[in-house]
């Protein structure tokens, strides 16, 4: 089976498809779902056993969050233009998980998946430095600031928390026609994987 014969509404399905969920449709692996399959394996989560274990690998987890943040953005957009990347993160990020740490975290993200350390240099010459928690406290706290640098502590589990919770709000807001045709536009490119 072919993707692109697939209606915009099953294309869906396979993309949001629940990650405790044997998937349906044999080698053909919505690219979200396995990004949450992975996200849940690096947070502790067993699938077998149906809970969370102490063997969490926190922090690919929450490079593999911050690179679904990227995916769905492209979702949302319609668009896999290169230098619209930090636009759609921040646009999808504001609308759908967070309003008020949008550059934070477009920060974490450039300092964990661009140099997988915990410093980022911002374009107006601001040193943003980080410290990273697990305890699902406030997704983000200010410890200090100065003119060129601010440090920040961020919660990765919040983080996982808040992603998920935006997850459902975006497929909600696929209601909607041009975000809808967004989705299509994306999803031959970006929405699945054969495997096999």
């Amino acid at each position: 089976m072919k993707t692109n014969d697939l209606s915009v509404e099953k294309k869906i399905e396979i993309f949001f498809q629940d990650p405790n969920e044997k998937k349906e449709i044999p080698n053909i692996y919505g690219t979200l779902y396995l990004l949450r399959r992975d996200i849940f394996r690096c947070m502790g989560y067993d699938f077998d056993e149906s809970t969370f274990k102490n063997e969490a690998i926190i922090w690919p987890g929450a490079m593999t969050v911050l690179a679904g943040i990227d995916l769905l953005g492209k979702f949302y957009a319609g668009s896999d233009e290169r230098n619209k990347v930090s636009k759609r993160f921040r646009v999808f990020y504001s609308k759908y998980i967070d309003d008020e740490n949008a550059e934070i975290i477009y920060q974490l993200r450039n300092s964990l998946l661009h140099s997988f350390g915990l410093l980022s240099k911002a374009e107006n010459k601001i040193t943003y430095r980080f410290v990273v928690g697990a305890s699902r406290d406030d997704l983000v706290r200010l410890l200090s600031k100065s003119a060129n640098e601010i440090y920040y502590q961020v919660d990765l589990y919040t983080l996982w928390d808040k992603f998920e919770e935006g997850i459902i709000e975006y497929r909600k807001s696929l209601e909607n026609e041009q975000l809808k045709d967004n989705f299509s536009i994306m999803f031959r490119d970006y929405g699945s994987i054969r495997i096999g």
